[in-house]
């Protein structure tokens, strides 16, 4: 109701009044109005003014209850006169207990408090005065106060009345949401991969440090600014098609893309996923771009690769490189029949010496160093590889003839000739070189090496520091040989085996003392095999140990079957270089001893002097221990090695075996004749005896006879027996 509009309200005051009061802010300001103009008010208008309080007091009440803010009126010195449910509600108090606080007491800082008083003193009013008020319960609630001054009709300040707006919750919301943001820029700061983001206008929206570090371009540089602008050579890589399809709304990934950045000078290798950037309304406002730098897993490849193809050691070509260029070469030859190339496979001699003598790293120092001899040595297309170990191929690619790869091979000799110092060692070394040219129709790289091989082996079979080319005589040779080893093993898995026995005479009475034990094969296709066509296949196959153990129990159990008649006689036995060496030495002999039922005496072991010498020390220690069992012992080949006289005195020995090349020489002009004779005045000064081998004439025999040595065997006195024909001569009791 308009109170104001009535015709027979009296103007003036009354008017004003009740102006005041239908604009009031509060119940009780308005109260105070309609007061005014009822005391002022004729009396014919007492009942409406009355009607209009009430409606007024009804309205202001209506809207007091049922706003959600907080609404409060006080005193002036902050004691609350009235407060609505949703205070009560806010803070936790009921009416009766905020009638002793006071409204200050609700601030959780003093500060905010005194900042309140100060600026409301100053502008009357306050609007979204932003503070931290205390509930009842202790809980701190963020709120918005606005407030203002009251006053009484003469203007005299009578207290306050506000406004508390709650945003806690919006509070919490912004600080989750500042929090979330937060750690989302410190995720896309401190990730080790690139983060981008592009409206879709391409301009940058996001740009990280990462991207700052690769480019050298800062963020405050770029952000906002159109991709194209900084980045031209975009669309050179794809990357702008990329970005079109990640609008269109694929997620797609590009491949590894070349970069360099003059600005910072890095040069690598990156990916880049680029995904659209859909809002909560699944609309696409840009482009997400994910980069990662792939610069070191592509060198790592590259690493990897390289090594898979390379010797680590001296960075040269590996076999799987060396086959797949030789394979290149050999398909282009089919189709040219004019592009002629050769192999070329080397063999250090006697590396293993080296690396025994100086040491692994000495070793690897030389083989680094022959290496880069060896590239000297070849042009520039051609290739030198390292198969490991001490094996090096070359690959001479479009030569004219065979010389072009002899003189390679001349100039590989000559540099390895000159020697090399190492750590201050003076090394010295040779290669034995294999040559084979592809003019000779092979169909696959591995026979060409292969018979570059087979040519390397025949240069070092031939006395080392020598290369061979390759011919069909070589090949065959190698397939007959490799026959011949698997023969050889089948031959002892079929105990293919046989001993001749070659009697051992005595000089002084032409008595048989005893046998030498030789073995022979009988080959199933071949016949019947002497030792040399075997036992150096046997000695580098290992197959000789195997077979040493054989021969030693059999020539001990024949021995044994041919007693009582041979009761007094022994049988020797060559023991390889291979089985003296064996842990198990001692114990097989004492098993075949304890086997065959054979004395030890009658045993006689015959051990060259090559393999006595070449660890002195030990070899005393196992010498010994042999004749502590009572075996007895023989030097065999005498004077053909190398003997220090110091350690001959002390091995216990009880026979030297003058070799058969000194006895072959009694015959002609400029003999042996004093060397015989020194051998045998030596064994008899050591206090052993000297058997002379090999007397193949009657002088021969009268010669030996006559120098003093004790024994001789030959073929001047017997051939190797068979068994048979060895036991007739026992039971016969033959002389000489």
């Amino acid at each position: 109701m308009e109170i104001s509009d009535s015709p027979d309200v009296t103007p003036g005051l009354t008017s004003d009044a009740l102006r005041g009061a239908n604009h009031a802010r509060t119940p009780q300001e308005a109260a105070v109005l309609y007061s005014l103009a009822v005391r002022q008010a004729p009396a014919d208008q007492l009942q409406e003014l009355m009607e209009a309080l009430k409606e007024s007091e009804a309205r202001y009440q209506g809207l007091f209850q049922s706003s959600r803010d907080a609404i409060y009126i006080t005193e002036r010195d902050g004691h609350f006169i009235d407060v609505n449910d949703s205070f009560l509600e806010m803070f936790g108090y009921t009416p009766e207990e905020l009638l002793r606080i006071q409204a200050h007491m609700l601030y959780a800082r003093p500060e905010d408090r005194e900042r309140f008083q100060r600026e409301i003193e100053h502008t009357r009013t306050i609007r979204d005065f932003e503070v931290q008020l205390r509930a009842k319960d202790g809980r701190l609630l963020d709120c918005l106060l606005s407030s203002s001054i009251r006053y009484t009709m003469s203007g005299q300040v009578i207290g306050y009345q506000g406004i508390i707006h709650d945003i806690t919750e919006r509070k919490r919301n912004q600080r989750a949401l500042e929090e979330s943001e937060h750690f989302t820029r410190t995720i896309i700061s401190s990730v080790a991969d690139g983060v981008i983001v592009y409206d879709r206008e391409l301009r940058y929206k996001v740009w990280n440090h990462f991207m700052e570090e690769l480019t050298g371009v800062p963020a405050q540089e770029i952000i906002g600014t159109r991709a194209p602008e900084h980045f031209p050579h975009r669309k050179e890589y794809g990357i702008e098609a990329l970005i079109e399809r990640a609008l269109a709304g694929e997620s797609v990934r590009s491949e590894d893309t070349p970069y360099h950045v003059p600005l910072t000078g890095k040069s690598g290798w990156v990916v880049g996923q680029y995904s659209p950037h859909i809002d909560l309304n699944g609309e696409i406002m840009g482009v997400v771009a994910i980069i990662h730098d792939v610069t070191e897993r592509k060198r790592a490849e590259k690493q990897l690769i390289h090594n898979a193809l390379h010797d680590v050691l001296t960075g040269l070509p590996n076999r799987a490189l060396f086959l797949d260029r030789l394979e290149r070469l050999l398909s282009q030859s089919k189709r040219h029949s004019t592009n002629r190339f050769a192999v070329l496979f080397m063999d250090l001699d006697r590396f293993k010496v080296i690396n025994d003598s100086l040491g692994h790293l000495i070793g690897d120092e030389l083989l680094v160093s022959i290496a880069r001899r060896v590239e000297g040595c070849v042009r520039q297309g051609d290739t030198v590889a390292r198969f490991g170990g001490d094996e090096f191929a070359l690959l001479l690619d479009d030569i004219d003839d065979v010389g072009d790869a002899t003189r390679v091979a001349e100039r590989i000799q000559a540099e390895l000739g000159t020697g090399f110092n190492l750590n201050g060692h003076d090394v010295f070394t040779s290669a034995s070189i294999g040559i084979a040219l592809s003019s000779s129709g092979y169909e696959s790289p591995g026979d060409l090496l292969r018979d570059a091989d087979t040519a390397m082996y025949r240069a070092k079979a031939d006395g080392r520091a020598r290369y061979e080319v390759f011919d069909r005589e070589m090949h065959l040779h190698a397939v007959s040989v490799l026959q011949l080893e698997t023969d050889l093993r089948r031959a002892v898995e079929r105990d293919e085996f046989i001993l001749h026995y070659q009697p051992i005479v005595a000089l002084d009475s032409g008595s048989l003392t005893g046998f030498e034990a030789l073995v022979r094969w009988n080959h199933p296709t071949r016949g019947m095999l002497p030792p040399a066509d075997f036992i150096p296949l046997a000695e580098e196959t290992g197959l000789i140990v195997e077979i040493g153990w054989w021969v030693i129990r059999e020539a001990c159990r024949q021995m044994r079957a041919w007693d009582p008649a041979a009761a007094e006689l022994s049988v020797a036995v060559n023991l390889s270089a291979k089985q003296f060496v064996q842990p198990s030495l001692l114990d097989k002999i004492d098993a075949i001893l304890t086997e065959t039922g054979l004395e030890p005496k009658r045993l006689k072991l015959e051990i060259t002097e090559s393999v006595v010498m070449s660890n002195a020390q030990t070899s005393t220690q196992m010498l010994r221990h042999l004749r502590d069992r009572g075996v007895r012992l023989c030097i065999d080949d005498f004077g053909t090695g190398y003997s220090s006289l110091s350690y001959l005195h002390s091995f216990p020995v009880d026979t030297l075996k003058i070799d058969r090349s000194f006895i072959s020489t009694v015959d002609e002009e400029g003999s042996t004749v004093e060397l015989i004779e020194t051998i045998v005045a030596l064994s008899r000064i050591l206090g052993m005896e000297a058997v002379a081998e090999g007397v193949e004439t009657a002088h021969q025999l009268e010669m030996v006879r006559r120098l003093g040595s004790n024994y001789a065997q030959g073929y001047h006195l017997s051939v190797p027996l068979r068994p048979d024909d060895a036991e007739a001569m026992i039971r016969a009791g033959k002389t000489w």
